[in-house]
């Protein structure tokens, strides 16, 4: 939905450590997938949550909320949606996801809502 040129540097530390620059599938991301990136490219170990945004970044498509402004051009009460775009930036259904991208769409969905409107089960764990 935006364009930004980004890019992820390894220092010689990092290098010497099992670093690698790696450029497949990174065309098209989103900004909560750098974490993920970060950590795959600098070789890191990573928590649960890492785990999970890694799984995210590398088995479902590039995700943006889209809020879409009524006739007025109002975005009051207006519910946003999440557009899915692949790697040749085309829009994708989210129903169009296999069954183990709609399981993993669900389980880091329930982590985002547990950390910002939930009861923040998970928080004790991202310590």
């Amino acid at each position: 939905m935006h364009e930004t040129e980004y890019f992820i540097y390894s220092n010689k530390y990092a290098r010497a450590h099992g670093a690698k620059n790696f450029k497949q599938g990174t065309a098209v991301v989103s900004p909560n997938d750098f974490i993920a990136m970060v950590a795959k490219q600098t070789n890191s170990k990573v928590t649960w949550y890492q785990a999970l945004l890694t799984d995210v970044f590398e088995k479902l498509p590039a995700m943006a909320k889209n809020v879409k402004a009524d006739d007025d051009g109002n975005t009051g009460g207006t519910v946003a949606h999440t557009d899915f775009i692949n790697s040749q930036g085309k829009l994708v259904k989210e129903s169009s996801l296999t069954k183990q991208q709609k399981q993993l769409l669900q389980d880091y969905r329930l982590v985002q809502y547990d950390v910002t409107a939930g009861k923040k089960y998970t928080l004790k764990y991202l310590k």
